[in-house]
């Protein structure tokens, strides 16, 4: 499955920030069979939560409603998990098997 990952930064503060890892999509769990699921594809997740986001506040808000589209069969919900901010530069270089977008 195709590990992603939101980059954000802020303009107003200059500062970077980072979602949780969202694991495959629709078509990935379709063609897996894993138990869990996402009920959207990635390409309609970025342009449905995360097209034209310029605050950390719709950032989080995005990334929130997003998660909400991953299924777990083990709990039948979503966890959400929070965004990071990045400090160091250096963390990009630590982010192994992502693929990156940056709104």
């Amino acid at each position: 499955m195709t590990r992603r990952r939101i980059v954000f930064i802020d303009k107003n503060t200059g500062k970077t920030y980072i979602t949780s890892e969202f694991n495959g999509d629709k078509e990935d769990f379709w063609n897996c069979r894993a138990g869990d699921t996402c009920n959207m594809y990635w390409k309609d997740i970025l342009s449905t939560y995360f097209s034209n986001i310029s605050t950390l506040e719709e950032f989080k808000i995005a990334h929130e409603k997003a998660q909400k589209e991953y299924i777990s069969n083990l709990t039948g919900k979503s966890e959400i998990l929070p965004i990071e901010e990045i400090t160091d530069i250096n963390y990009y270089k630590g982010i192994y098997g992502s693929n990156l977008y940056f709104v």
